[in-house]
C-alpha cells in the first residue's frame, strides 16, 4: 500500500529543542522523524518528505556547512526547508551561498502557533507541488500512450459535455482539425445511421445502471463519407456518490479484421454452394450473382469454347433492363480494344488483370473511337474491372468478369486476393461440371453407339436369316427349287450379309486395338494413286446405288514410304463416309504429291457439318447427324485419324451446312520409286515406335 502520509525531518535537534517541536508540531498529525546528518539522505531518498527542519549552531544544531550542504540536497528533491536560528546573520549566510537558498528561516524561540503554521505552510506548497508534478507526469504518460497506440483516443467531460481527441481520430477517420468538434454530439453524429440508435441506447444504458465499462462495435464515419468498423471501449469515473464525472477510453480501427472475417465467410458459403451443384450451367449463374454485390456492381463469366474461342455463359446485374445493353456492349468493346481482347489476353497468359479507377482516357480507349461505345460506356458509369482466369489442371476454362459502377465503390489489392480464391473454388467446381458433363456425354455416347451397334448387327443378321430359311425350305422340299438364277442372288446376299458382318466386327477389333495402342505398320514403297484406284474398284456398286459419281484426279504416282493395307483404309473410310453424306451428288478424289508432302483429298456436295461439330466428329463414336437417319459405327473417322497420326500426317476438314465437305490428309513424302513387296522388306521396316498417347506400336 503507497505511503500517503507527509513526513517532516528535524535533523540533529538538541533534547530540548525536540520537546519545543514535538508540542508545537503535534497537532499537524505529521510524521516527525529526527535523524542525524548521516542519515538525512537515506530519509530523503526512502520516504514522501514535506519538508526539513534545520537547526542552526545557534540552536546547538547543524554548522553552516552541513545546512548548506543539506539545503542543496533537499532542493534537488523539491523538498522544502525551514532554518531555525537564533542569529539571524549565519541563515542569512546560508542562503546567500545558495542561489536558491532556503524555503523560510525562523528565528527562535518562537511561540509554537507560529511554528507551527510555518511548517504548515511548507506542506501545502510542497503537496502543491508534488500535484502539479503528478499532473504533469500523468499528461505525459497519457501523450506517449496515444503516440504508442494507434487507436483513436477520447476524454470527455460528462459534466461540460465536452470531449478532447487524440491526434490518431484524425490519422484513422481523415476528419480535418477544423471539422472535429469537442463535444459529445459531434462524436454521435458521425455515427453510421444504422447503428446510431443502438449504440446511444447502450451508452445509456451503462451509465444509468452505475457500470464502470463500456464496450461496442460499431461504424464511424470517415471524412470521404465511407465508414469505419470500429471497437469502443470506454472507463466511467464517477464521484463518491455514483454520479458519472468523466469517461476516457478509445476506437480502435476493426475495418481490416472484419473485412477478413466477410471474406472467410463469403468463400466458406460460395464454396458451399458452388460444390452443390454438378449441372454447368447452374454452377456459373451461382458464380456470377455470388459476386453481386459483394466483388462487383455485374459480373460475367465467359468460358473458352471447343473452338478456343470465348462465349458468354452467365450475366448477373440487379437492374438487367436498365443495363443490359451498356454491359454487352462494354463486354464487346473490351473484347475488341486495340484488337486485342483483354479477356483473350488473360487466357492466354492466365494471370489476373484488373484497374482499380478507369479514367475517362480508359474509356475512351475502350471505345475505339466509337462516340456510341463512349456514350454507352458512361452510362454504364464503370469505375473498376477485375479480370480473373478460371484456371484447373493447368489450363484456363474461362474469365470471370468483375465491374464496379453505379456503386460508386472502386476494387483495391484486398479485392483482387478475394476474386483470386473465389475464382480457385469456382475453378474447382466449374471444372468438376466440365467432367460430369463429359462423363454423361460419354455415356448417351456409349447408349448411342451400342443401339446403333445393335441394329446394324441385326441387320444383316435378319437378311441372312430370311434367305437361309428360304433356302432350307426349298432344300427340305417345300415347294420347288428356285432358278438358278434366283438361287445365286440368294447365295450373293448372304455373302454381302456375311462381308458386312465381318466388316463391322473389323471395326470393332480395329477400335480395340488402337485403343490398346498396339497399331502395326509396314511400311514400304507406296503408290498412293494405285491405292486410291484400288480402293475405289470394291465401292463402284455403292457409289452407283448412292447416285453419286466418283472422279479421281491425279497427276501420275506419288510414291512414298506407307502401309499399303493401312492407307486403304484411310481412303477406304473417306470414301464410304463421303457417299453415306453426300449421296446424288459427284463425290471428287484428289491425290498429289509435292516437296515435302503427299496430299490425298475427298469432297462431297452433302449435308455438310456444322461448325459446333467439326472438333469431334473424329472421335469414338462420334458423329454429327443422329444414327438414326444414317447408319454406321461411328468408327471410320476415328480409325482414319489414328492411322494418319501413326503415319505421322495429319488430317482435318472444311464443310459448311448444305455445301459438302472436304477431307484432306497430308502424308510427309519424299518422293521414291515404286518397288515390289518383298518378305525381306516387310521384316526389315518393321519396328516398335511410341504411339501419341505415349504406348509402343509397331511402325
Amino acid at each position: 500500500m503507497p505511503d500517503t502520509a507527509s513526513h517532516i525531518l528535524l535533523v540533529e535537534t538538541p533534547p530540548a529543542l525536540q520537546r519545543h517541536l514535538r508540542l508545537a508540531l503535534g497537532p499537524l498529525g505529521l510524521r516527525l522523524h529526527w535523524p542525524e546528518v548521516g542519515q538525512v539522505l537515506e530519509s530523503l531518498d526512502g520516504r514522501r518528505v514535506a519538508a526539513m527542519v534545520l537547526p542552526l549552531a545557534s540552536e546547538g544544531g547543524l554548522s553552516e556547512r552541513q545546512a548548506l550542504r543539506l539545503t542543496r540536497e533537499a532542493h534537488a528533491r523539491g523538498v522544502p526547508v525551514l532554518l531555525l536560528t537564533q542569529e539571524l546573520p549565519e541563515a542569512v549566510r546560508v542562503m546567500a551561498a545558495h542561489p536558491v537558498g532556503a524555503a523560510d528561516v525562523l528565528a527562535c524561540p518562537s511561540e509554537p502557533q507560529v511554528l507551527r503554521a510555518r511548517v504548515a505552510g511548507l506542506v501545502k506548497r510542497f503537496q502543491a507541488h508534488a500535484a502539479q508534478e503528478a499532473l504533469r507526469e500523468s499528461e505525459e504518460r497519457y501523450r506517449l500512450t496515444t503516440l504508442a497506440t494507434s487507436d483513436a483516443m477520447y476524454d470527455w467531460d460528462m459534466v461540460t459535455n465536452r470531449l478532447h481527441w487524440s491526434p490518431h481520430v484524425r490519422t484513422l477517420f481523415g476528419h480535418p482539425p477544423a471539422g472535429i468538434r469537442p463535444d459529445f454530439h459531434w462524436w454521435a453524429r458521425t455515427l453510421h445511421r444504422e447503428d446510431r440508435r443502438r449504440v446511444l441506447a447502450s451508452l445509456g444504458e451503462a451509465i444509468d445502471r452505475g457500470a464502470i465499462k463500456w464496450r461496442e462495435e460499431y461504424r464511424f464515419g470517415r471524412v470521404d463519407g465511407s465508414y469505419a468498423d470500429v471497437v469502443d471501449q470506454g472507463y466511467i469515473l464517477r464521484d463518491t456518490s455514483g454520479r458519472p464525472l468523466r469517461m476516457v477510453g478509445g476506437m480502435q480501427d476493426v475495418t481490416e479484421r472484419k473485412r477478413a472475417e466477410r471474406n472467410l465467410r463469403f468463400l466458406s458459403e460460395a464454396g458451399a454452394r458452388l460444390g452443390s451443384n454438378l449441372e454447368l450451367e447452374e454452377t456459373l449463374h451461382r458464380l456470377a450473382w455470388l459476386s453481386v454485390p459483394r466483388l462487383a456492381d455485374w459480373c460475367s463469366v465467359d468460358m473458352v469454347g471447343d473452338s478456343g474461342r470465348l462465349h458468354r455463359m452467365a450475366l448477373a446485374h440487379p437492374k438487367p433492363r436498365k443495363q443490359a445493353r451498356a454491359c454487352e456492349l462494354w463486354t464487346r468493346q473490351v473484347e475488341s480494344a486495340s484488337r486485342r481482347s483483354l479477356l483473350a489476353h488473360v487466357v492466354e497468359t492466365g494471370r489476373p488483370r484488373w484497374t482499380p479507377t478507369i479514367t475517362p482516357a480508359h474509356l475512351a480507349e475502350v471505345a475505339g473511337g466509337s462516340v456510341e461505345a463512349l456514350a454507352a460506356l458512361e452510362l454504364l458509369g464503370a469505375g473498376s474491372y477485375i479480370l480473373m482466369p478460371l484456371k484447373a489442371r493447368g489450363r484456363v476454362m474461362g474469365v470471370l468478369g468483375l465491374v464496379m459502377a453505379e456503386s460508386g465503390r472502386h476494387h483495391d489489392e484486398t479485392d483482387v486476393v478475394l476474386a483470386e480464391e473465389l475464382a480457385n473454388r469456382a475453378s474447382l467446381a466449374v471444372d468438376n461440371a466440365l467432367l460430369y458433363q463429359r462423363a454423361q456425354q460419354a455415356i448417351s455416347v456409349r447408349d448411342d453407339f451400342l443401339s446403333i451397334a445393335a441394329h446394324e448387327l441385326r441387320t444383316p443378321t435378319t437378311s441372312l436369316k430370311l434367305n437361309v430359311q428360304a433356302l432350307l425350305r426349298r432344300l427340305s422340299g417345300d415347294g420347288p427349287m428356285p432358278p438358278r438364277e434366283q438361287l445365286l442372288s440368294r447365295l450373293e446376299s448372304i455373302e454381302q450379309g456375311v462381308a458386312r458382318q465381318e466388316a463391322l466386327g473389323s471395326q470393332l477389333l480395329e477400335v480395340t486395338s488402337l485403343s490398346a495402342g498396339s497399331l502395326q505398320l509396314h511400311r514400304e514403297p507406296v503408290d498412293l494413286v494405285e491405292v486410291v484406284r484400288g480402293a475405289m474398284a470394291p465401292l463402284a456398286q455403292q457409289a452407283e446405288k448412292a447416285g453419286c459419281e466418283l472422279v479421281l484426279v491425279e497427276h501420275g504416282p506419288v510414291v512414298g514410304q506407307w502401309d499399303r493395307s493401312r492407307l486403304a483404309q484411310v481412303v477406304t473410310h473417306l470414301l464410304a463416309n463421303a457417299l453415306k453424306y453426300g449421296a446424288g451428288k459427284p463425290v471428287r478424289v484428289r491425290a498429289v504429291g509435292g516437296a515435302d508432302w503427299a496430299h490425298l483429298s475427298v469432297s462431297d456436295r452433302g449435308i455438310g457439318i456444322a461448325p459446333e461439330h467439326l472438333s469431334r466428329i473424329f472421335g469414338r463414336f462420334e458423329r454429327a447427324v443422329s444414327g438414326q437417319h444414317y447408319g454406321g459405327l461411328g468408327l471410320g473417322l476415328y480409325i482414319t485419324r489414328r492411322i494418319v497420326e501413326a503415319l505421322n500426317g495429319e488430317v482435318h476438314v472444311n464443310s459448311r451446312p448444305g455445301r459438302g465437305s472436304t477431307f484432306t490428309v497430308r502424308l510427309p513424302y519424299s518422293p521414291v520409286r515404286p518397288q515390289p513387296p518383298s518378305h525381306e522388306a516387310r521384316q526389315s521396316s518393321h519396328e516398335e515406335v511410341p504411339d501419341r498417347d505415349g504406348s509402343l506400336h509397331a511402325d
